[in-house]
């Protein structure tokens, strides 16, 4: 059985937020209609991982506003697969965004910290 993954993401500009997800981590956007409240709620998924949703959301109170940008600690927020992890190092190999990357026998791990301070650990085997 398949299980959906949802995440909602803070941001002080989810237009931007939205955009570095697209660009550098293989998620696509899409509307999603939200039979509950019967509306579109715009969303990512990602290209591999089908059942992970990513939504951005502005700030809804000052705890959540002071604490955008702040380091999470050593959790990433989600690990997500790609089919090409020279592409994503490369890409952001020297920014801001880049933590470390490890090679093993079995699999590439990537660490990326996201613009509003979220750690994401992309993989590829």
């Amino acid at each position: 059985m398949d299980r959906n993954i949802y995440i909602t993401i803070i941001s002080l500009n989810p237009d931007q937020a939205k955009e570095f997800y697209i660009k550098n981590f293989n998620f696509e956007e899409k509307f999603k209609y939200n039979k509950n409240f019967a509306t579109n709620r715009n969303v990512l998924i990602h290209k591999i991982a089908k059942n992970l949703e990513v939504e951005f959301s502005y700030p809804q109170n000052e705890i959540e506003k002071n604490n955008i940008g702040s380091p999470g600690g050593s959790r990433y927020l989600f690990t997500i697969p790609t089919d090409n992890i020279d592409a994503i190092k490369e890409q952001l190999s020297g920014s801001k965004y880049f933590i470390n990357y490890v090679e093993a026998p079995y699999a590439s791990f990537l660490t990326i910290q996201d613009p509003m301070g979220n750690k994401v650990c992309i993989y590829e085997t």
